[in-house]
């Protein structure tokens, strides 16, 4: 009991000199001086922060000002900058996976319009790769061929000129009648100027690939994530085929790039 009363007092007094040297420290002049500096200090920065927060504000006000303004001029101009840079020209607008109500669609078929092209649009309601075995049971065969890649091809190539030129309006009526696709616009065509493809956000390489590698020698603009130039080269030696790949035309000078990329082919679709 004896030693718990001294650890006890023991405590005490070492709190007591604790409180004691803390109040002495406090009351020292140069201790108190220091604080005040601190303080002084520390307020004087934040007074600077503020300052530059708000000169920064403004700087964004007006840098933001400054982009509605060009913007709306931009949109204001564009029309002006396309103007019959299409005109007469007739492009086939494919949109695969379900493209055809995305963003970058809606985008290019205001773009078209107002360049003055005349633009049909094919949707894709199946995977390119359904429609091709679709062509290959109905044209080829295909359980009794000896060859899947040559039929494979010439059911792209039965595709790209049936479908996206528009050469075989029967043909393209019966794929709308399984439900494989649907056409807005002229179902037929003496030429097509060009081609755009728009990715959905399923659109499998390989077999898109397969229907450009059939448009041959001909302009083919490809929008999409999906897509990479690399991957889009003709395979075919005779082929001398004009494949662009870029990203959904969100901006007014992207819109701009899709239209002087399709004014800029001289090739068309029907007349070698």
């Amino acid at each position: 009991m004896r030693y718990h009363i001294v650890s006890l007092v023991a405590v005490f007094l070492a709190l007591g000199l604790g409180i004691l040297i803390g109040t002495i420290m406090v009351q020292d002049p140069d201790v108190l001086e220091a604080q005040d500096s601190l303080i002084k200090q520390l307020s004087d920065d934040l007074k600077r922060l503020d300052a530059q927060n708000a000169q920064d504000r403004e700087r964004l006000e007006a840098v933001r000002a400054l982009h509605d303004e060009l913007e709306s001029w931009a949109n204001e101009m564009f029309p002006l900058l396309v103007s019959n840079r299409l005109f007469g020209r007739q492009i086939a607008l494919v949109c695969l996976d379900g493209a055809e109500t995305s963003e970058e669609t809606v985008a290019i078929r205001e773009t078209l319009s107002a360049a003055g092209a005349l633009t049909r649009v094919v949707t894709f309601l199946r995977p390119v790769s359904d429609l091709l075995v679709w062509l290959e049971d109905y044209s080829f065969g295909i359980d009794s061929s000896p060859n899947r890649n040559s039929d494979t091809s010439k059911a792209a190539l039965v595709l790209a000129y049936s479908v996206v030129a528009g050469y075989d309006s029967v043909l393209s009526g019966q794929l709308v009648e399984a439900g494989l696709l649907e056409i807005d616009g002229p179902s037929d065509s003496s030429r097509i100027d060009s081609v755009v493809v728009v990715s959905g956000p399923n659109s499998a390489v390989l077999p898109v690939k397969t229907l450009v590698d059939a448009l041959g020698e001909y302009t083919v603009l490809l929008v999409g994530s999906a897509f990479r130039e690399s991957e889009f080269k003709p395979t075919s030696e005779k082929a001398d085929s004009s494949v662009t790949v870029m990203d959904g035309p969100k901006t007014i000078p992207q819109r701009y790039k899709l239209v002087m990329s399709l004014a800029g082919g001289e090739r068309r679709l029907g007349s070698r």
